[in-house]
């Protein structure tokens, strides 16, 4: 168990490479507060070698911190990973609590911080998990379930729209005999999402099957995935957007319409989000590694997941930094 991420601290040219068990879940916190306070928190962390990047199978978050350029590059955090909306509010806030710096989302996590600092980032590629005989086209019974929106144009011209329950990956996985799976009587010519508990899902894609084409869009972070698509939709062009969901609607010819959602209710959110205090996981490893034990079973504990080293400011200096980021970054 954890919550792993590489923390990367270029100074004078060169970096250094730090490693962290339990904060991919508080990152988008833990660096939050700006510069001082930032390399803080990295620097309390343990130091490993500079080759010592986890690929993207274990790493869940990251983040480089470039003394040199002033500029700042992250993933990671549970409450802003699949929601491009409350992200993109949380990056405004996070550039003016970092005046003078240059703040990036980085949608390729670990391999592209790696490749930032000149490492090999093609190294750090995990595993494609495919899965040909499950094709997961599962349609949303309620809106709240809605994760992913899929629109198809078919061979005769016509095209239809696909609110699913499933997440987008597992759609592309399947590869081209997917598009066997859209069954017309499931699909509408229209979709507004205004009234969707989240107006913005957590991905889509666009298939048009006579011409062969497939983008999506997503908004969580990986890296080379259409590369990693090819084999399994072989002579078709794919198109990875991003999290730009809104070129989604072009595709869709205007028959898809993105809701706005509540910017209201995203900053409480955000507020909520940066100001929670965190409960260290530590304790709670030690409490079951110890009723293992009484239970009679042998129990090894990963040196690392005893250690949850957290350098923050207090709860009042907190609230002055985001209120100050929120009057910066013109939200309030």
């Amino acid at each position: 168990m954890g919550q792993r991420v590489n923390l990367a601290l270029v100074r004078g040219g060169g970096y250094r490479l730090y490693y962290h068990h339990w904060c991919a879940e508080t990152l988008t916190r833990d660096l939050f507060w700006g510069e001082e306070y930032a390399l803080r928190f990295i620097e309390a962390q343990r130091g490993v070698e500079p080759e010592e990047w986890m690929n993207e199978d274990w790493a869940e978050g990251g983040a480089v911190v470039d003394l040199d350029r002033k500029t700042l590059l992250l993933y990671g955090g549970g409450d802003i990973l699949l929601d491009i909306p409350l992200r993109q509010m949380y990056m405004r806030l996070l550039g003016a609590s970092w005046p003078g710096w240059e703040v990036k989302w980085a949608g390729e996590g670990i391999v592209g911080l790696a490749d930032y600092v000149g490492y090999a980032g093609h190294r750090l590629l995990g595993s494609f998990l495919h899965d040909p005989d499950i094709p997961l086209l599962t349609p949303a019974e309620k809106k709240e379930w809605i994760l992913t929106v899929a629109s198809v144009r078919f061979p005769d011209g016509e095209l239809l729209l696909y609110p699913q329950s499933t997440f987008y990956e597992y759609t592309l996985e399947y590869g081209e005999r997917s598009a066997a799976y859209f069954d017309r009587s499931l699909g509408v010519k229209e979709l507004y999402t205004q009234d969707w508990p989240e107006p913005v899902p957590s991905g889509g894609l666009h298939l048009d099957i006579a011409e062969r084409l497939l983008y999506f869009w997503h908004a969580d972070c990986v890296s080379g995935m259409a590369a990693k698509l090819a084999p399994y939709w072989p002579g078709w062009t794919i198109v990875d957007l991003g999290e730009e969901y809104g070129l989604h609607a072009g595709l869709a010819e205007g028959r898809l319409t993105f809701g706005e959602p509540d910017p209201e209710k995203k900053l409480a959110r955000l507020r909520e989000m940066l100001l929670y205090e965190w409960n260290s996981p530590v304790e709670g490893v030690l409490r079951f590694a110890e009723s293992q034990a009484e239970a009679g079973k042998s129990v090894a504990v990963n040196a690392a997941a005893l250690s949850d080293d957290r350098t923050e400011p207090d709860r009042e200096t907190k609230k002055e930094i985001l209120e100050r980021a929120i009057r910066g970054a013109g939200l309030g």
